[in-house]
Protein backbone atom coordinates (compact mmCIF):
# COMPACT_ATOMS: atom_id res chain seq x y z
CA UNK A 1 0.00 0.00 0.00
CA UNK A 2 2.49 2.12 0.69
CA UNK A 3 4.88 1.84 -2.47
CA UNK A 4 1.11 3.42 -4.65
CA UNK A 5 1.41 6.29 -2.55
CA UNK A 6 5.50 6.72 -2.61
CA UNK A 7 4.93 6.71 -6.64
CA UNK A 8 1.73 9.24 -6.67
CA UNK A 9 3.80 11.80 -4.32
CA UNK A 10 6.81 11.06 -6.28
CA UNK A 11 4.59 12.20 -9.84
CA UNK A 12 3.32 15.43 -7.86
CA UNK A 13 6.66 16.68 -6.84
CA UNK A 14 8.25 16.05 -9.61
CA UNK A 15 5.30 17.50 -12.10
CA UNK A 16 5.40 20.35 -9.52
CA UNK A 17 9.13 20.97 -9.63
CA UNK A 18 8.99 20.57 -13.27
CA UNK A 19 6.36 23.17 -14.02
CA UNK A 20 8.53 25.44 -11.90
CA UNK A 21 12.06 25.15 -13.05
CA UNK A 22 12.64 23.89 -16.63
CA UNK A 23 13.57 26.11 -19.08
CA UNK A 24 12.05 25.47 -22.84
CA UNK A 25 15.01 23.65 -24.43
CA UNK A 26 15.89 21.37 -21.26
CA UNK A 27 12.06 20.59 -20.98
CA UNK A 28 12.20 19.70 -24.22
CA UNK A 29 15.30 16.94 -23.97
CA UNK A 30 14.19 15.76 -20.75
CA UNK A 31 10.69 14.98 -21.99
CA UNK A 32 12.32 12.98 -24.63
CA UNK A 33 14.71 11.29 -21.89
CA UNK A 34 11.32 10.53 -20.22
CA UNK A 35 9.59 9.03 -23.07
CA UNK A 36 12.47 6.54 -24.24
CA UNK A 37 11.39 4.97 -21.27
CA UNK A 38 8.62 3.21 -22.81
CA UNK A 39 10.79 1.26 -24.78
CA UNK A 40 12.01 -0.74 -22.28
CA UNK A 41 9.13 -3.14 -22.85
CA UNK A 42 8.81 -3.90 -18.80
CA UNK A 43 6.01 -3.00 -17.00
CA UNK A 44 7.96 -1.35 -14.15
CA UNK A 45 9.82 0.60 -16.81
CA UNK A 46 6.72 1.84 -18.00
CA UNK A 47 5.41 2.61 -14.39
CA UNK A 48 8.49 5.12 -14.18
CA UNK A 49 8.21 6.62 -17.64
CA UNK A 50 5.01 7.86 -16.60
CA UNK A 51 5.86 9.19 -13.59
CA UNK A 52 8.60 10.68 -15.70
CA UNK A 53 7.08 11.83 -18.23
CA UNK A 54 4.10 13.57 -16.70
CA UNK A 55 7.37 15.60 -14.35
CA UNK A 56 8.67 17.20 -17.15
CA UNK A 57 5.43 19.29 -17.40
CA UNK A 58 5.39 19.43 -21.67
CA UNK A 59 2.44 20.23 -23.32
CA UNK A 60 3.29 16.87 -25.13
CA UNK A 61 3.11 14.67 -21.60
CA UNK A 62 -0.97 14.40 -21.82
CA UNK A 63 -1.43 13.15 -25.47
CA UNK A 64 1.36 10.56 -24.69
CA UNK A 65 -0.02 9.28 -21.82
CA UNK A 66 -3.53 9.32 -23.27
CA UNK A 67 -1.86 6.96 -25.92
CA UNK A 68 -0.47 4.90 -23.77
CA UNK A 69 -4.47 4.56 -22.28
CA UNK A 70 -6.01 4.05 -25.62
CA UNK A 71 -3.02 1.57 -26.89
CA UNK A 72 -1.78 3.20 -29.41
CA UNK A 73 1.59 3.84 -27.55
CA UNK A 74 4.41 2.45 -29.34
CA UNK A 75 7.99 1.24 -29.44
CA UNK A 76 10.86 -0.40 -31.54
CA UNK A 77 14.10 -1.62 -30.69
CA UNK A 78 16.32 -1.20 -33.10
CA UNK A 79 16.84 1.92 -33.10
CA UNK A 80 14.75 2.28 -29.98
CA UNK A 81 12.35 4.46 -30.51
CA UNK A 82 8.70 5.89 -29.23
CA UNK A 83 5.78 6.36 -31.24
CA UNK A 84 2.10 7.28 -30.94
CA UNK A 85 -0.41 7.60 -33.22
CA UNK A 86 -2.95 10.43 -33.23
CA UNK A 87 -6.89 9.81 -33.29
CA UNK A 88 -7.03 10.34 -36.74
CA UNK A 89 -4.38 7.02 -37.42
CA UNK A 90 -1.15 9.54 -38.20
CA UNK A 91 1.95 8.12 -36.87
CA UNK A 92 4.19 10.92 -34.92
CA UNK A 93 7.60 10.47 -32.46
CA UNK A 94 6.61 10.77 -29.63
CA UNK A 95 9.96 13.07 -27.83
CA UNK A 96 9.50 15.32 -30.28
CA UNK A 97 6.19 15.05 -32.32
CA UNK A 98 7.85 15.20 -35.45
CA UNK A 99 5.26 12.82 -38.00
CA UNK A 100 6.71 9.59 -38.86
CA UNK A 101 6.03 8.40 -42.55
CA UNK A 102 6.61 5.33 -43.52
CA UNK A 103 6.17 3.89 -40.38
CA UNK A 104 8.57 1.44 -38.73
CA UNK A 105 8.56 -2.07 -39.96
CA UNK A 106 8.95 -3.79 -36.22
CA UNK A 107 5.87 -1.98 -33.91
CA UNK A 108 5.11 -3.07 -31.01
CA UNK A 109 2.42 -1.38 -28.20
CA UNK A 110 3.49 -0.63 -25.15
CA UNK A 111 2.10 -2.94 -22.88
CA UNK A 112 0.12 -1.76 -19.80
CA UNK A 113 -1.29 -3.94 -16.53
CA UNK A 114 -3.55 -3.42 -13.67
CA UNK A 115 -0.53 -1.30 -11.37
CA UNK A 116 0.34 0.96 -14.61
CA UNK A 117 -3.35 1.39 -15.07
CA UNK A 118 -3.24 3.01 -11.22
CA UNK A 119 -0.07 5.05 -12.05
CA UNK A 120 -1.76 6.84 -15.14
CA UNK A 121 -5.12 7.24 -13.12
CA UNK A 122 -3.34 8.78 -10.45
CA UNK A 123 -0.92 11.15 -13.32
CA UNK A 124 -4.54 11.89 -14.65
CA UNK A 125 -5.95 13.10 -11.31
CA UNK A 126 -2.84 15.68 -10.49
CA UNK A 127 -2.92 16.99 -13.96
CA UNK A 128 -6.93 17.84 -13.14
CA UNK A 129 -5.10 20.52 -10.43
CA UNK A 130 -3.95 22.01 -13.69
CA UNK A 131 -7.58 22.27 -15.17
CA UNK A 132 -7.18 19.43 -17.26
CA UNK A 133 -10.35 17.61 -17.28
CA UNK A 134 -12.06 14.41 -18.67
CA UNK A 135 -14.65 14.79 -21.63
CA UNK A 136 -14.15 11.74 -23.06
CA UNK A 137 -13.77 8.34 -21.60
CA UNK A 138 -10.56 8.42 -23.34
CA UNK A 139 -9.77 12.42 -23.65
CA UNK A 140 -8.74 14.95 -21.02
CA UNK A 141 -8.72 18.59 -21.83
CA UNK A 142 -7.17 21.92 -20.75
CA UNK A 143 -10.62 23.78 -19.97
CA UNK A 144 -8.64 27.09 -19.68
CA UNK A 145 -7.29 27.02 -23.64
CA UNK A 146 -11.01 26.48 -24.79
CA UNK A 147 -12.74 29.03 -27.19
CA UNK A 148 -15.74 27.81 -28.33
CA UNK A 149 -17.71 25.06 -26.80
CA UNK A 150 -20.13 23.57 -30.13
CA UNK A 151 -23.00 21.18 -28.08
CA UNK A 152 -24.30 18.64 -30.73
CA UNK A 153 -27.96 17.51 -30.88
CA UNK A 154 -26.84 13.73 -29.53
CA UNK A 155 -25.85 15.80 -26.08
CA UNK A 156 -22.10 15.07 -27.44
CA UNK A 157 -20.07 18.38 -27.59
CA UNK A 158 -17.03 19.67 -29.80
CA UNK A 159 -14.11 21.76 -28.09
CA UNK A 160 -12.09 24.40 -30.12
CA UNK A 161 -9.08 25.76 -28.21
CA UNK A 162 -6.84 28.72 -29.10
CA UNK A 163 -4.87 27.00 -31.49
CA UNK A 164 -7.70 26.27 -33.31
CA UNK A 165 -7.67 22.70 -32.82
CA UNK A 166 -10.91 20.91 -32.07
CA UNK A 167 -11.72 17.51 -29.66
CA UNK A 168 -15.16 15.81 -29.41
CA UNK A 169 -16.53 15.38 -25.99
CA UNK A 170 -19.11 12.41 -24.42
CA UNK A 171 -22.59 13.54 -23.05
CA UNK A 172 -21.05 11.85 -20.19
CA UNK A 173 -18.79 14.11 -19.59
CA UNK A 174 -20.14 17.48 -19.87
CA UNK A 175 -20.10 18.08 -16.36
CA UNK A 176 -17.12 20.29 -17.00
CA UNK A 177 -18.77 22.23 -19.28
CA UNK A 178 -21.22 23.60 -17.21
CA UNK A 179 -17.84 25.47 -15.10
CA UNK A 180 -16.95 26.70 -18.68
CA UNK A 181 -20.61 27.99 -19.54
CA UNK A 182 -20.62 30.17 -15.78
CA UNK A 183 -17.15 31.21 -16.24
CA UNK A 184 -18.49 32.71 -20.19
CA UNK A 185 -21.18 34.00 -18.41
CA UNK A 186 -19.59 36.15 -15.81
CA UNK A 187 -17.22 37.78 -18.24
CA UNK A 188 -19.77 38.14 -21.11
CA UNK A 189 -22.32 40.29 -18.56
CA UNK A 190 -20.12 43.10 -17.28
CA UNK A 191 -19.66 43.63 -20.90
CA UNK A 192 -23.35 43.90 -22.24
CA UNK A 193 -24.04 46.18 -19.00
CA UNK A 194 -22.09 49.17 -20.22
Amino acid sequence: MRQPLRCVLTIVAGLLAALTFLPGAQAQSSFEAAVSGFAADSFLDTDKAIGAVAATGSPMALPVLQALKDGRLFFTTDPQGVYFRDEAGALFDAGTEKPVDPAPADLKTVRLNNRVRGTLAAAEAELQRFNLTRIHRTRLANLDRVTHVEMKPSGDFELTFETGATVQGSRRYKTPLEKLDRAATATAAPATER
